[in-house]
């Protein structure tokens, strides 16, 4: 499917998003709740959108590339590998 649609929408890239698993809380990736390890694939330009969400008792910290909001949009156009931290 991947190969059809860079043929005939003309999009590029394979690019890694890549979210380790976190203690004391869960990352959200579109929406979706994370539970482990996640390692997506995008295309070029793709946007997504992380929410780190503490667990009872905790709170979020930062992003392991020091961003302090809980929820950022990320454009993909290289790998990319991010952490919520908690505590």
């Amino acid at each position: 499917m991947r190969g059809y649609i860079k043929s005939n929408l003309n999009q590029e890239g394979n690019n890694l998003l890549k979210i380790d698993a976190t203690t004391n809380g869960i990352v959200s990736v579109d929406g979706v709740k994370l539970t482990n390890n996640y390692n997506g694939t995008y295309f070029n330009n793709a946007t997504v959108t992380l929410k780190a969400i503490p667990d009872d008792g905790h709170t979020f910290v930062k992003w392991s590339d020091e961003k302090t909001n809980p929820e950022i949009k990320i454009q993909l156009n290289d790998d990319i590998n991010i952490k919520a931290i908690f505590r």
